[in-house]
């Protein structure tokens, strides 16, 4: 029978390493995440009224409106820059959008064009998230639904079919995104491999975002970037 894994693979916090790979923790569904990762995509929703209310702010306090971060590469750092109005913006479209197939499902009453038309973005955002985030079932059980995205080119809307759990991540995302431009917290990638420390072996490795070392929550041990690389390929040999 397959394994039913949590659909985060790498990035699910309980990932397990099975036959060299890493995998999503087991899941009893057919597709879905595991309840760990279920619960950091509810916060992430949740939060999501606070992070527009900080981002207005920042606008307001005479931000450019642009805020620059780094990709994860050590050797090929990439600056990146957000657009805090469009990150702000998008992140109303994107839950008012699921909150419509969700409340239709539940019978509760919204229209997206509607509310777009007629409610201001802040108050549209807090009703989306008190029914999405109250809902994170129906939300995760959703499939092929025709929602507006971006075109390949970046130029117009797009309707594409999509599951709820496509939605629910790229909530999430918006939220982690949202947290890093305000410098609220550090951008940290998990590494998808064990601690090299022969009496740690956990799983629970990361980098922050453009730094040259990997560091281990559980043992917190720090290990140079080319260190890291070294130990890691000598334990892939054995």
């Amino acid at each position: 029978m397959t394994d039913r894994r949590c659909h985060r693979g790498e990035r699910c916090r309980d990932s397990q390493r099975v036959g060299g790979q890493l995998l999503g923790a087991e899941i009893h569904t057919e597709t879905g995440l595991c309840l760990t990762c279920t619960r950091i995509v509810t916060d992430g929703i949740t939060e999501l009224p606070g992070d527009y209310v900080s981002l207005t702010g920042a606008l307001q306090r005479g931000s450019s409106g642009m805020v620059e971060l780094v990709s994860s590469s050590p050797e090929q750092p990439i600056p990146i820059r957000i657009d805090v109005a469009a990150l702000r913006d998008e992140i109303v479209r994107v839950a008012t959008t699921w909150t419509e197939p969700v409340a239709d499902l539940l019978r509760i009453r919204w229209d997206t064009q509607l509310v777009a038309c007629h409610t201001r973005p802040g108050p549209a955002l807090d009703r989306a998230v008190g029914i999405l985030a109250t809902n994170i079932p129906a939300l995760l059980n959703l499939r092929a639904v025709e929602v507006q995205t971006w075109a390949d080119n970046g130029w117009y809307w797009a309707h594409e079919p999509a599951d709820g759990l496509d939605g629910a991540l790229e909530l999430l995302r918006l939220h982690e995104v949202t947290r890093a431009a305000l410098g609220r917290n550090r951008l940290v990638h998990q590494l998808p491999a064990p601690c090299p420390n022969i009496d740690c072996g956990e799983m629970r490795l990361v980098r922050e975002n453009g730094a040259s070392q990997v560091d281990c929550e559980a043992c917190g041990r720090v290990y140079p970037e080319e260190d890291y690389r070294r130990l890691t390929l000598i334990l892939t040999a054995a």
